[in-house]
């Protein structure tokens, strides 16, 4: 053999040689043109295909198709909302207006608090209301009227759902309680600093798919509440004294799930105008026991879209160092004009560092992690 190999030319060699070479920058170049491409290939057989699968011509193959498993995109689809490869189609017509603005997507499958879906609804005929304002009777209910008055609850287990009111929803008393759902409460004008126009509130209360419009304060949750996908806005105060105005106040045991909360009042020539979309200050008692999630806050007209609890910490506050388990989970700050949601900070006066305060997972409207601040 080795007498064999001795006798052949050296131009075979170098023939031999270029030959092996060409074949080798062959291979490469289509090796890199499979993975610029970003696919595998199988044989494709029969099956139901999901993910980011697809099956594309192949003459080579045995059935003369191949499935492409091909790389993921970084945006859902138009038409559905979630991260690939966790897509959710949305009902047509459920959403109103741009992701991540009152009625529009939530990007969580489906839809914020707003206009289209809070409120009195669409097939509900409204009567006037003619009983007592003064709520006396336990178990009562209200449904299907139009109220011009303020609601005084003075007994248990009061339910109001399908209405409109134009006045407010009050209940200064522990003993008492009640419910208001698929309602809208439209409130009076905050005329002086003196007045507590809160629209809704105070004690033992639950609120679900309501809309609040007017006065400074559109809901109190001074001691536990329970306020679900509903819409906060529009607040109403007069322009010449020095009024400010909140969407939602917290203080204590509250759980505020899945609305839209928003300060949207102008600033007035005195000074007066927004604080912030949520605040909380530990002027008459401890901040505390209270868990704000998967809300949307809108930005806002005020310093700060929210107040974290633990405003006059420095000691301007009686109880600004006793802030407790506040829980900020998966909640959306809109950037607004300002990038900042609120004029100065999407968050203020939460510290991190009090017992049982957390703070995760909470993001701008493009996405970007929104940090705690104190």
């Amino acid at each position: 053999m080795s007498n064999k190999i001795a006798k052949i030319p050296q131009l075979s060699y170098l023939i031999v040689l270029y030959v092996l070479l060409f074949t080798l920058v062959l291979l490469v170049i289509k090796v890199n043109a499979q993975s610029n491409r970003a696919a595998i290939f199988f044989e494709a057989e029969s099956g139901v295909l999901g993910g980011n699968i697809n099956i594309e011509s192949d003459q080579s193959a045995a059935g003369r198709s191949s499935i492409v498993f091909s790389s993921q995109t970084s945006a859902c689809p138009t038409g559905q909302t979630g991260t690939p490869p966790n897509c959710v189609t949305l009902p047509a017509g459920s959403c109103v207006g741009a992701i991540h603005t009152p009625g529009g997507s939530d990007g969580m499958g489906g839809c914020w608090p707003g206009p289209n879906n809070t409120g009195v609804p669409a097939n509900v005929t409204l009567t006037n209301y003619s009983d007592n304002c003064v709520i006396t009777v336990a178990n009562t209910v209200i449904d299907s009227k139009l109220i011009n008055c303020v609601i005084q609850i003075q007994a248990p287990n009061v339910t109001i759902k399908n209405s409109k009111i134009n006045g407010r929803v009050v209940n200064s008393s522990t003993s008492n309680s009640f419910t208001i759902i698929d309602s809208e409460i439209i409130g009076p004008k905050g005329a002086n600093p003196n007045d507590d126009y809160t629209v809704l509130g105070e004690y033992n209360f639950t609120v679900l798919r309501v809309e609040v419009t007017g006065g400074n304060r559109s809901i109190y949750c001074h001691n536990t509440c329970n306020v679900r996908d509903s819409y906060t806005h529009g607040q109403n105060i007069v322009q010449d004294v020095r009024v400010h105005a909140s969407g939602f106040r917290q203080s204590q045991n509250g759980t505020v799930i899945h609305n839209a909360l928003t300060c949207d009042v102008a600033d007035t020539p005195s000074g007066g105008g927004c604080s912030a979309s949520l605040t909380g200050y530990g002027d008459f008692e401890p901040v505390k026991n209270n868990l704000l999630e998967k809300n949307l806050f809108v930005a806002t007209t005020g310093g700060t879209c929210a107040y974290g609890g633990s405003s006059g910490d420095d000691g301007s506050k009686p109880f600004g160092r006793q802030a407790e388990n506040i829980r900020f989970i998966d909640n959306i700050f809109q950037r607004g004009p300002g990038g900042k949601c609120g004029y100065w900070f999407p968050i203020s006066d939460f510290d991190s560092t009090r017992p049982g305060n957390v703070w995760s997972n909470n993001k701008f409207d493009n996405g970007v992690i929104v940090p705690p601040a104190n």
